[in-house]
């Protein structure tokens, strides 16, 4: 009958650490995969919805940023379309926007996937905020005078009934 000591308990358990330590590690770096998904929301577009947007922070003041970007269409939960993959490199220690224009009538969704080789940059250095850019209505075309207008009233107009004024109260003495 053999007997464990101790010691033999201690040298199996420590065999077993490491081999489950080198088959995990082995598992771990063999796929040799370098890009990582680093943001992969949906955003909501409508018929105001002049666009989308990637803004890409790479905050390590010494690591250059290589991302993928892809915008797809959605409708009802569903990738309808790629609407585009664009690539960029982001500056260590800058942010870089990454935009595509959409049409809010053709689907209902975006999703924005921004994928990071991280053989330039680990994906904890690097930060992703996504969103959309709505239309805004324009001002109109002002007065068509020079001088602008305040509060809608035409600054010439202003100046011109000011000094009428002043010049008729001043003559009536």
């Amino acid at each position: 009958m053999t007997r464990l000591t101790t010691s033999s308990v201690a040298t199996l358990a420590m065999l077993a650490v490491a081999l489950f330590a080198a088959v995990g590690g082995a598992a771990a770096h063999s796929t040799g995969d370098t890009h990582v998904h680093v943001a992969n929301p949906t955003v909501a577009v409508d018929a105001d919805t002049q666009s989308v947007y990637a803004d890409v922070n790479a905050s390590q003041a010494d690591t250059t940023a290589n991302v993928t970007v892809t915008f797809e269409a959605m409708e009802n939960g569903s990738v309808t379309s790629t609407l585009a993959t664009k690539t960029a490199t982001v500056a260590p220690g800058s942010s870089q926007l990454i935009e595509q224009s959409v049409n809010g009538t053709e689907y209902d969704a975006v999703r924005i996937s921004v994928v990071l080789d991280n053989s330039t940059a680990s994906p904890e250095n690097v930060s992703v905020s996504t969103g959309k850019i709505q239309m805004v209505a324009g001002g109109g075309g002002g007065t068509g005078l020079p001088g602008g207008s305040v509060k809608g009233v035409p600054v010439l107009l202003v100046v011109a009934v000011v000094g009428i004024g002043g010049y008729l109260w001043i003559s009536e003495d």
